[in-house]
């Protein structure tokens, strides 16, 4: 049954090639594209960890399982959930949670609401954060987690290529921005490269990358 579901909405896609002429770009954008190329893969496992806090385990087995409908069905929805469909789950047997991969799946309104309530004032920056998600520690309490210790690894080497990208980047409001958005993912404070963002007056490239 679930077979023939995601062979149903697998065929309401189809591929398409997008092309770009990098043609009139300078050799240093072209060298900073092919050095930010790297980091697609790394944004792509961290959304999937926010999505669903079992997408990488599914993924696992997916691609151990060598089933290659299921796993183009999963990486194109980014998860099990038929995202064209209500997120009916078409891949085991697992209901999407509200909060998705960002508070335990099991956790309640009630009890996220009574957690923020009873928090200790010098925690609630963390708590509401939009860089933080929420955990159920060994102890079976909630608490914050930042971005940058939640997904410790991605998070570097996402900080190193920016470096890398800046290294050949002209110095400028482009070259400040990739400089601080590398900074600002390991600090979680992301006010001096939103600031050089909006400097950013580069003719050739816009880069977004970071939360």
């Amino acid at each position: 049954m679930n077979r023939e579901k995601i062979l149903s909405t697998l065929g309401k896609f189809v591929p398409v090639e997008v092309r770009a002429d990098l043609s009139d770009l300078s050799k240093r954008s072209r060298q900073i594209l092919r050095v930010l190329l790297n980091a697609v893969e790394i944004t792509d496992e961290i959304f999937l960890q926010q999505s669903f806090s079992r997408n990488p385990e599914i993924r696992k087995n997916l691609t151990e399982s060598g089933n290659a409908e299921e796993l183009e069905f999963f990486d194109l929805m980014a998860g099990p959930f038929d995202r064209l469909n209500h997120d009916e789950c078409l891949i085991g047997n697992y209901t999407k949670p509200a909060g998705a991969g960002f508070y335990p799946d099991e956790l309640t309104r009630d009890e996220a609401e009574a957690y923020i309530q009873g928090a200790p004032a010098l925690r609630l920056p963390d708590i509401i954060s939009p860089y933080s998600v929420i955990i159920r520690n060994e102890n079976g309490h909630l608490e914050p987690v930042m971005y940058s210790c939640r997904y410790r690894l991605l998070i570097y080497k996402l900080s190193d290529i920016l470096k890398q990208a800046a290294h050949y980047a002209e110095a400028g409001a482009l070259k400040s921005f990739l400089n601080h958005r590398a900074d600002d993912l390991l600090s979680d404070n992301y006010e001096n490269s939103e600031i050089a963002w909006v400097l950013c007056d580069d003719d050739e490239l816009e880069i977004v990358a970071g939360p």
